[in-house]
């Protein structure tokens, strides 16, 4: 009779062990299900914040080239602005000295007033021309 109160009991703590262990292997599962589901939502807003993350990347690389395109025409308006204005003041200084140099033959009798309107006509070209590239470059930046 012990031997069978004891297989009894060995049969009892196996059913108990079956039932716990089903029951564990269900608690697995409705978590797995549930690192699975997760894991799907983490993954859909992985790919939109990608997804943003590479529009961003465009706009940037977009207003980049912009930038640099807008730079390099600013460049070459300061590069003819620059190369006028030192012509500009090449003239003048030459008429400075024009002007001096007729005050002084004057004083002497000798008239060369014709050769200072000739330079400063050349000198209003060039102003003209200078103020015409500013227009012109700022009405292609625009």
């Amino acid at each position: 009779m012990v031997i069978e109160i004891s297989v009894a009991i060995i049969a009892l703590a196996f059913v108990i062990f079956v039932v716990y262990a089903v029951l564990l292997i269900k608690a697995l599962r409705s978590t797995s299900l549930a690192i699975y589901k997760t894991i799907a939502d983490n993954r859909k807003s992985i790919d939109t914040i990608a997804l943003q993350a590479e529009k961003i990347a465009e706009h940037t690389n977009q207003l980049s080239f912009d930038l640099k395109k807008k730079m390099d025409t600013l460049h070459s308006t300061f590069n003819a602005v620059s190369n006028v204005g030192d012509l500009l003041e090449e003239k003048t200084e030459t008429l400075k000295k024009k002007v001096h140099d007729v005050e002084e033959k004057e004083e002497i009798g000798h008239p060369q007033r014709a050769y200072i309107a000739t330079d400063i006509i050349t000198l209003i070209q060039v102003g003209i021309h200078l103020w015409q590239t500013i227009r012109k470059e700022r009405s292609d930046g625009s």
